[in-house]
């Protein structure tokens, strides 16, 4: 069973050398101090997360897959 835990805080490192050059860490911690790492990342998909984790709000972390689930959102020009 997914156990999913509410993201409070992120950081990004980007590395330039090395065995994983051109590749992105993204950890995401939760306010118990328990945190989740998404290693080696293409520069597409660290963006398209970073976007989630900045503008989305709240967003769950399932803790064995990485899933992200975020807050029911209206669909098309319900939105504002």
């Amino acid at each position: 069973m997914a156990e999913y835990k509410l993201a409070s805080r992120y950081r990004v490192a980007y590395h330039r050398t090395g065995p994983k050059a051109g590749k992105t860490d993204i950890v995401v911690t939760f306010d118990d101090g328990g945190l989740y790492t998404y290693e080696a990342l293409t520069p597409e998909t660290a963006h398209h997360l970073v976007d989630l984790l900045r503008n989305e709000g709240p967003v769950w972390i399932d803790l064995q897959s990485g899933l992200l689930l975020v807050a029911d959102e209206p669909i098309g020009s319900g939105e504002e």
